[in-house]
């Protein structure tokens, strides 16, 4: 194994914390470095639009040194503001080209501010009741010290390989929710990838009726969305009843409601996943790459805003974030006939709602467990390893077509009975797949 065939790729994980307590006069100074620093977006907007220009190097330009003047800003808080205010308007100017229509330019509400890991810091004292505190920047030449509520021992231990530099510091963001204040630090980390002679994948098959279906050496661990689907129906209706009386503020409530609901259950599949990973040699996780799933599928008039407003990618994100963290590769394959080929005999079948049945060999099980089943199978089957050469540079293995999905005894058999078509190696082969 040569040192050429190992690849290092930096992951980050963002670290929210919630700010204790503070006097008054912290409150008043951290209020108007907020307050100042919408109000620069707004200017840097002005200035782009009477100037015709997004060019972060033409509004620095024409507005910096203004800017600070007025309303006495650090320079790194001025630069967030210069590029926030750019992306702004280019999203405008794209939402109108794409719309073809004249949309009223966004006003800047969030209350936020990004640092860069110069100016931020986390220091941790001796202080047993406050023992982590952040160090920003509020105004020009103006540093406040601000102290962390730390929940939890996994809290704790970032921050503590944080500051012992276990972890790179990235960017950290200052936030207001209401009356309560808020930290948010990424932290990044560099893994690497070593091409390996055997792998033991783990096929996910993400769906709507199963959340997921998680096949591991052949057996499958179900996942039900029986109540995922009723907690989105009921709350579909209750954010129907509000909207009707213009009540924003519970639309937004009851919307933060089901996000931290779907988060809570995809955080608990994805750690599943995750520790079943690492029982493994040389794990790698297989999912379908569900770019176009809501183009190419078809449901009936009773489950189409279900399915149309279903975050499938939700899911696989935390997946991936949490097996890059801990250097398990992911791979995306092509999602056709999955749930069609007959893991035994090969042949196709279309399936019956949960049911697949084959016409040929009578292997019969539940769909979406077939469909995992063959995730995983695509990837056994279609992997070769040649000389070690990696993939895209990437981790170690090449993919080609299948061999044992191939038309020989599939297109035998298939010709015996109506209705039973061959696989067809091209259409599922994975030339598309990809690693990250």
């Amino acid at each position: 194994m040569t040192s050429s065939n190992i690849i290092n790729y930096v992951v980050s994980k963002t670290i929210k914390f919630k700010v204790r307590e503070l006097r008054k006069g912290k409150k008043e100074l951290i209020d108007l470095a907020l307050n100042n620093s919408i109000n620069a977006i707004k200017d840097f907007m002005e200035l782009s639009l009477k100037n015709k220009t997004t060019s972060n190097k033409k509004l620095h330009r024409l507005g910096y040194k203004e800017i600070v003047r007025r309303y006495n800003l650090s320079a790194c808080i001025v630069h967030q503001s210069r590029n926030k205010a750019s992306e702004i308007i280019k999203s405008w100017k794209s939402n109108k080209r794409r719309l073809n229509k004249n949309i009223p330019l966004p006003e800047p509400r969030a209350q936020r501010i990004r640092y860069d890991n110069v100016v931020f810091d986390v220091i941790k004292t001796e202080n047993k009741e406050f023992q982590f505190w952040a160090s920003i920047l509020v105004a020009k030449r103006k540093r406040i010290y601000i102290p962390l509520t730390v929940n939890s021992n996994w809290q704790k231990s970032y921050l503590n390989d944080l500051i012992q530099e276990k972890y790179k510091q990235g960017s950290a963001d200052l936030v207001k929710k209401g009356n309560d204040y808020f930290v948010h630090i990424v932290i990044k980390k560099e893994v690497e990838f070593k091409p390996q002679e055997n792998y033991n994948p783990i096929g996910i098959d993400v769906g709507i009726n199963n959340l997921a279906v998680v096949n591991v050496n052949g057996r499958s661990k179900f996942f039900n969305g029986k109540r995922a689907i009723a907690k989105k129906k009921h709350l579909n209706k209750v954010k129907a009843i509000y909207q009707n009386r213009n009540n924003l503020k519970m639309l937004e409530a009851i919307k933060g409601r089901e996000q931290r609901y779907f988060n809570h259950i995809n955080h608990n599949i994805s750690s599943w996943v995750i520790n079943q990973a690492k029982l493994l040699n040389n794990p790698v996780i297989v999912m379908e790459d569900l770019t176009y799933i809501l183009d190419t599928t078809r449901v009936r008039k009773k489950q189409r805003y279900i399915h149309q407003t279903w975050s499938f990618r939700r899911l696989q994100n935390m997946i991936q974030y949490k097996a890059l963290w801990d250097s398990i590769p992911i791979v995306y394959i092509n999602p056709e006939y999955t749930s069609q080929v007959c893991p035994k005999c090969l042949s196709t079948n279309k399936r019956n709602k949960h049911n697949y049945k084959c016409r040929y060999c009578d292997y019969e099980a539940n769909a979406d467990h077939v469909g995992a089943v063959n995730i995983r199978k695509k990837f056994l089957e279609s992997i070769s390893f040649e000389d070690m050469a990696s993939i895209n540079n990437a981790i170690g293995f090449s993919f080609k077509e299948t061999q044992t999905m191939n038309i020989g005894k599939a297109k035998k058999y298939a010709t015996k009975q109506e209705g039973v078509s061959p696989p067809i190696t091209e259409v599922k082969g994975i030339r598309n797949t990809y690693i990250l």
